[in-house]
């Protein structure tokens, strides 16, 4: 069993290692052919006008042809054979193994996914950002659709961040640091907040309202958090440096005991 542990773990890396070489564009040619063959496609089926692929229009088809070959085969080649069938399925071995096999990806699945609904302030802003956005806009978002980002994203995204990751940190703080200087130098902080809350609040719907008092209340709540958590540490800095001073003085003074035995 270890022999066939340390057999799969090489061709596992040897895997990820060549899709990491695919994607890093390390092998031009077969990145390049592999790009333009996935961009055909997305540009040849943009232009199908009557292909509306629907995951129930799918099953539905599957499920007919796996009927019709059922019946073919028992109508046809097994004509007068007794179906013999069993009372089950799946037996108990077979499900203790499946159940063995999938049992830790749905514990890991479980407690990442308890961990983003922990009620964290900042793990509640982060995801509650992205719900939001993803319901506004989930209506137009589809199954063909992130297909067809997630491909171009992954032979684009990598690539561009590793080459400009610098060029992109630079000018991501060049305008941070401008934006930062206008707002430091604006002697009328308040009116232009209170102006552009003014603004984004009658412009925005019922349910962008309510969303917004949440995340106002949640900052709330993560700017407490983090005043008790800076506080938690001075006080724990300030215990050590405690600790060490008064280490520091029983050092002194067994030093000081033990030089006047000596005299």
């Amino acid at each position: 069993q270890v022999e066939d542990d340390f057999q799969r773990t090489p061709r596992s890396h040897s895997k990820l290692e060549s899709f990491v070489d695919l994607v890093m564009w390390r092998d031009v040619s077969k990145s390049a052919f592999i790009f333009g063959i996935g961009t055909f496609v997305i540009i040849s089926s943009s232009y199908t006008r009557d292909l509306n692929i629907s995951f129930i229009s799918v099953v539905s088809y599957l499920g007919l042809v796996y009927l019709a070959s059922i019946f073919l085969f028992r109508s046809l080649i097994r004509r007068g054979e007794i179906d013999r069938s069993q009372d089950y399925v799946v037996g108990e071995e077979e499900a203790i193994w499946v159940l063995k096999l999938v049992l830790p990806y749905i514990n890991e699945f479980l407690l990442k996914l308890r961990a983003l609904f922990s009620g964290d302030p900042s793990t509640t802003m982060k995801l509650a950002v992205l719900l939001f956005v993803l319901a506004r806009c989930g209506s137009s978002i589809t199954i063909w659709k992130m297909a067809k980002l997630g491909f171009f994203g992954v032979f684009i995204v990598p690539k561009v961040c590793s080459s400009y990751s610098t060029q992109l940190t630079a000018f991501g703080t060049f305008w941070i640091r401008r934006f930062r200087d206008a707002w430091e130098s604006c002697s009328h902080k308040k009116a232009v907040g209170f102006a552009i809350f003014t603004l984004v609040w009658n412009l925005s719907s019922m349910v962008a309202r309510i969303w917004a008092v949440f995340m106002l209340f949640v900052a709330f709540k993560y700017y407490q958090h983090s005043l008790m958590s800076n506080e938690w540490t001075e006080e724990v800095r300030n215990e050590d440096s405690w600790q060490g001073q008064r280490q520091g003085r029983r050092t002194t003074l067994t030093d000081n005991r033990k030089q006047k035995k000596t005299f």
